[in-house]
């Protein structure tokens, strides 16, 4: 996938499960939506699966992304060798 590919389908944290689900449905054949902070660095993937659970939760489509993401997830460390 080229670069401005991926650029397609990132969203802020801000944006809604609805921005999610048209991302999903319009953008490149990733799976996934990538959830990028201000510096466009990774927070965090949602896919469909995810917005099916949130929606199973209770949340409505206008609800954040942020609040359906992750928050206790564990990364790997960051290695100097690869």
């Amino acid at each position: 996938m080229k670069t401005k590919d991926w650029e397609k389908v990132t969203l802020s944290p801000s944006h809604s499960l609805a921005d999610a689900i048209s991302v999903l449905e319009q953008g490149p054949a990733t799976g996934m939506v990538l959830v990028v902070g201000e510096n466009q660095e990774l927070s965090e993937t949602v896919t469909a699966s995810d917005i099916r659970r949130a929606i199973l939760r209770g949340k409505g489509l206008s609800s954040s992304l942020e609040s359906v993401m992750n928050c206790n997830r564990t990364l790997a460390p960051k290695s100097n060798g690869y």
